[in-house]
Parts: structure tokens; sequence; C-alpha cells
């Protein structure tokens, strides 16, 4: 079992490191078999990355080119993926001190809670994680991606961002 800080102790930006390090040394594959990528970090993880959660959720959303079901963690908290198209999502390489990881842009994050407020188990803080990372991103980027989403998450995306038909509600 890898000992891992109390993650309600450390900075934001370095509880998905922990979650991530501790699943390394527990022997999870994080990538897939020959994939260039290293940990790509999306959802819940990337949102408190970005210091959109306030609190330690105990959970990392990792982005993979094939399904995985999630993975419990000895010392606590879980790892639950997603199949979706990696090199689709933009992302860059953070360093921590348990080591380096891609993540989610907040651009791309907001996106992905507003699209998929579900996965990581607790949708409410997902949704909510959203709306904190509306200050912080370049709006026209945050549109584009949504361009790229269905016509209902375009819909949120306009509705939180102050801007088309759904907004204000």
């Amino acid at each position: 079992m890898t000992a891992v800080t109390n993650p309600r102790k450390v900075a934001p930006d370095s509880v998905a490191a922990q979650l991530i390090a501790q699943a390394r040394a527990e022997g999870v594959s994080l990538v897939g078999p020959g994939s260039p990528l290293a940990t790509l970090t999306n959802g819940l993880g990337a949102a408190r990355f970005h210091h959109a959660i306030a609190r330690a959720i105990g959970v990392v959303v990792v982005a993979v080119p094939e399904q995985h079901r999630p993975v419990a963690l000895v010392g606590g908290g879980r790892v639950v993926f997603t199949r979706t198209a990696v090199t689709r999502l933009e992302a860059r390489f953070e360093h921590t001190g348990l080591g380096g990881f891609l993540v989610t842009t907040p651009e791309q994050t907001l996106v992905d809670r507003l699209d998929r407020p579900q996965l990581g188990g607790i949708p409410a803080e997902a949704v909510a994680a959203a709306g904190a990372l509306t200050d912080g991103v370049d709006r026209a980027r945050v549109r584009g991606l949504a361009a790229q989403r269905s016509r209902t998450v375009q819909a949120k995306v306009d509705a939180l961002l102050g801007e088309g038909p759904g907004a204000g509600r």
C-alpha cells in the first residue's frame, strides 16, 4: 500500500497527482499499451486541479483510448476511466512534486463537466465546477470546443456563459 498525504491537507493541484501516483504504485496502467500519452486527467480530477472544486473528492477521471472498469485504490479514492479519443482533447502537461501528467485545459474541463456531469459520481459538484471555471477561461475557446458537441451541450455552455437563448436560467 502506498502512503499518500491526506488530501484534505494539500493543495488542490496535488490531489489528482497523489491519486495518480497511488494508482501507478498499485500497478494500475493509466495509459493504453504503446500509447505515447502520459496520464490524461479530465473530468473531476481536472476540475480539482484547476481549483474549481474546493474540497478533496477522492476520485480522478482518466481519459483512455480503451474502456477500463473503475479501480478502487487501497489507500482510499478511486480512478474512473472514460473511453474517449484522447488525441482530440485539449490538454497540457503539468509537473507536480509527484510526477507529471497531462490534464485537460480549463476550457476543455468546463465543456466536459457540462457534457457528462455524472462521470465520477458527483454530478452536482461537476456542474458547480463548470460554473467556477467560467471566470478564468477563454470564452471563444470554450465556444469552439462546445461547437464540437451536441446542441444540448452548446445550449448549456451558452446558458453558463450568459449568452444565447438559454442565458439567465
